[in-house]
């Protein structure tokens, strides 16, 4: 998990963000903890220009959605990459030729 200080958004280029679910806590840590730990654009604006967002989706609220206007955000991308990457991992498997 990606604790957004200003220290963590500064070094990085990329942050894969993953749902903050109470699978890895307690509920009372988790209840206490899962509002924290939220990308908006306020620590958007902490990090590189060139810095990717990237998130398997769907996301719960670990990525506010007015970050999906931001450029870096990448998970929108990323979700479409994978299902073309599935799709020719089908059509090998079932040996269809497409060309």
């Amino acid at each position: 998990y990606c604790f957004f200080t200003p220290d963590y958004l500064e070094d990085f280029e990329e942050d894969f963000e993953d749902d903050f679910d109470d699978d890895f806590f307690n509920e009372e840590d988790y209840v206490r903890l899962k509002d924290f730990y939220i990308l908006n654009n306020k620590k958007m604006k902490l990090a590189k220009e060139d810095m990717i967002v990237m998130h398997p989706l769907p996301r719960v609220n670990e990525i506010s959605v007015e970050v999906d206007k931001d450029p870096r955000a990448a998970y929108f991308r990323q979700v479409q990459y994978g299902v073309y990457v599935r799709m020719a991992l089908i059509l090998t498997l079932l040996e269809v030729k497409v060309c």
